[in-house]
């Protein structure tokens, strides 16, 4: 049983209340934004700590009577907390990375997240942290934060969330901005940050942890399927200054090729995905100035159609027949 996520039904009720929530949120900054030329900044400050305030005591005084509206209470003080720190900043003109807002907004929804075991919190913290982590030029701010908050997110996952496998997925994405980030700052060129991303999604298909497997294997064979894509391309040979990137480029595609056909082989199904791909970007990359564009498209579209029936194929022998006796 404990390799199972236990799935929450969702009913009418919850969703209206979650939608109820955002749009007192909204309504609540809409207010202050609309009337925020005319409002003193005290006020503007007592309004959005209030605000919070409130909707997070209402949260708790209702949490054993109406757990669902508690809960919707406790999301709208969250939005209004967030929007404040902008707001905040915005009001008293405090210079600073946006990136930073973010990452003060996902430590104050970590710990209501704990709070209320709510694993939907905890995976809208991880969007926050990603855009904390993104890193553009190695002159941006370093996120070094993320050296604590990712591990603290992945134990946290284990013992607190009930080894949500969405969660797992977002820190996967974030681990792996963390990487992609930390190669930029160190001022590596984009050709060698392509190369180690394409490295270690090949890693991620070979975890062999039997709860986490699939969602490893599909995040690997994503981030193996672009990274390598690009490194098929005569342009990404041409940056390590090579004759003939043109043939360095076919040669990687031959082993690319083989090392997907053997990861089918080893019934990895998502290396059927790799493969579509490079078949796909090569009948691109040669038909679309040959061929005319409505037979292009018609020819593209029936192999696409064939990936699908392959794909589902493959999918359905992977799955164990059950006796119905």
């Amino acid at each position: 049983m404990s390799g199972y996520e236990v799935r929450e039904k969702y009913n009418f009720v919850r969703v209206v209340l979650v939608i109820g929530s955002l749009l007192i949120g909204t309504g609540v900054l809409s207010f202050i934004a609309g009337n925020w030329s005319v409002l003193p900044n005290a006020v503007k400050f007592l309004m959005i700590l209030l605000g919070v305030c409130l909707f997070y005591y209402a949260g708790w005084i209702s949490e054993h009577s109406y757990p669902k509206t508690s809960k919707s209470l406790y999301y709208a003080g969250m939005l209004i907390y967030g929007a404040g720190i902008f707001l905040i900043g915005q009001m008293f003109h405090l210079d600073g990375d946006y990136r930073g807002a973010f990452l003060l907004w996902a430590l104050g929804v970590i710990p209501l997240a704990l709070y209320l075991k709510d694993k939907w919190l905890a995976v809208f913290a991880s969007f926050l942290m990603l855009v904390y982590g993104y890193v553009f030029d190695r002159w941006d701010p370093y996120p070094f934060v993320l050296w604590f908050s990712i591990p603290l997110m992945y134990v946290l996952n284990e013992t607190k969330f009930h080894s949500s496998r969405l969660l797992l997925f977002f820190m996967n994405a974030l681990t792996l901005l963390f990487l992609m980030a930390n190669l930029i700052c160190f001022g590596l060129e984009y050709t060698w940050i392509t190369a180690v991303l394409f490295i270690t999604g090949l890693s991620m298909t070979f975890v062999a942890h039997s709860t986490y497997k699939e969602i490893f294997q599909w995040q690997g064979a994503i981030v193996m399927g672009i990274t390598g894509i690009i490194m098929t391309l005569d342009n990404f040979w041409e940056e390590f200054g090579l004759q003939h990137p043109e043939g360095y480029g076919i040669g990687f595609s031959i082993l690319f090729a083989a090392m997907t056909l053997y990861l089918v082989k080893k019934g990895i199904l998502p290396a059927i995905f790799l493969v579509c791909a490079i078949i796909f970007r090569y009948y691109v990359d040669f038909s679309f100035s040959f061929l005319p564009k409505s037979l292009f498209f018609v020819v593209g579209g029936l192999i696409l159609l064939g990936f699908g029936y392959w794909f589902e194929r493959k999918r359905r022998e992977g799955k164990p027949h059950h006796d119905n006796r």
